[in-house]
């Protein structure tokens, strides 16, 4: 198991935690050379897991020379198909080992080689503001379905 794997693992077994708090099944598929799903909820509804690490990129002012520092979250979506997972589920971690999930339909991030934010996941307020810890998101597309291109309710997801 690489580093990479590993850390990715870790990420899976946390996210699992967190669906197994919201009283739903699951479990990990572990294969680490297919691409598709990381975790399987209620032996019906594949979740892929995407987890980063806040690193900080340093930018320098060519008139001025100061140096200017900001954190980012990347995650590789190269990978991912969108094809086997219905739920996708992007997970920042803080210095402080915090983790904040942001859970959408996998439809949204196809065709997408990555996707990075450059502010605080509590602080974001862009594409995926209204998916952080979003957990209802799951939990309608497990009973409900949600399919690209049909109409969402977005942040307004039915309890």
């Amino acid at each position: 198991m690489t580093k990479a794997q590993y850390v990715g693992l870790c990420g899976e077994r946390w996210v699992a935690g967190q669906i197994e708090q919201l009283g739903l099944r699951c479990r990990l598929l572990p294969d680490f050379m297919e691409p598709g799903a990381d975790i399987i909820v209620e032996e019906q509804l594949r979740v892929e897991v995407k987890y980063a690490h806040q690193t900080s990129r340093r930018r320098i002012d060519r008139k001025t020379g100061s140096v200017y520092r900001y954190d980012r979250w990347q995650w590789n979506l190269q990978k991912f198909d969108g094809m086997n997972a219905k739920v996708l589920v992007l997970v920042a971690e803080d210095i402080s080992h915090r983790c904040y999930p942001f859970v959408l339909p996998a439809w949204m991030m196809i065709d997408r080689p990555g996707f990075q934010i450059t502010s605080h996941p509590t602080k974001y307020r862009g594409l995926l503001a209204d998916f952080l810890e979003n957990w209802r998101v799951l939990t309608y597309i497990l009973n409900h379905g949600w399919e690209r291109g049909e109409p969402g309710p977005w942040a307004e997801v039915p309890e």
